[in-house]
């Protein structure tokens, strides 16, 4: 599974590398500017600012988006995919699925993951799992909505239940009525 994901990262990266293509004069101007990178496909920030490579790339009817670089932990590559399924009268619901690989001095690890958001005029709901590799799985679902009974009267509730690893979940409740007089 660990191998997918740096299969993927790769695969992001061969498919975008057009897309981040400088010009060739920039690197016989600036040589610095394109070390390790002989044909121009990106460009790293000069100074000792962070050299990550970031890109979000339209896929169907979705992006794919990554970033690799380092960090004091070591380096690192994160992708995924984002897509809105519906945005209509219903509300709008969005999807994304994401992978991190961190490879540094004191281990490595790696973490996969989900999220919908759904949102309309009067609620919100969202639903988080992640799974990091060798690993518990995390699953977080929260909600809340406002909606009227009558022109000076209105109803709040919300909720939110998360789960890590073992153990029960915490679950968490909260509703109010509002009447103004």
């Amino acid at each position: 599974m660990q191998s997918a994901i740096v299969v993927l990262a790769a695969l992001v990266c061969l498919t975008s590398a057009q897309w981040w293509r400088s010009e060739d004069s920039l690197c016989r101007q600036d040589p610095m500017m394109c070390r390790g990178n002989p044909r121009g496909w990106f460009r790293l920030n000069p100074g000792n600012g962070p050299k990550d490579i970031t890109w979000n790339k339209p896929a169907g009817n979705g992006q794919v988006f990554g970033t690799l670089g380092s960090s004091d932990q070591g380096l690192f590559g994160q992708a995924g995919y984002k897509q809105v399924i519906f945005n209509d009268a219903r509300g709008k619901l969005e999807g994304q699925a994401h992978g991190t690989r961190v490879l540094g001095p004191n281990g490595d690890s790696s973490l996969l993951g989900g999220t919908l958001n759904f949102s309309n005029k009067n609620a919100e709901a969202a639903l988080d799992v992640s799974k990091q590799i060798g690993g518990p799985t995390s699953i977080s679902a929260t909600g809340a909505g406002k909606w009227n009974l009558d022109k000076n009267t209105e109803v709040s509730a919300g909720g939110t239940v998360s789960h890590s690893g073992h153990g029960k979940p915490d679950v968490a409740v909260q509703a109010q009525i509002e009447h103004k007089f």
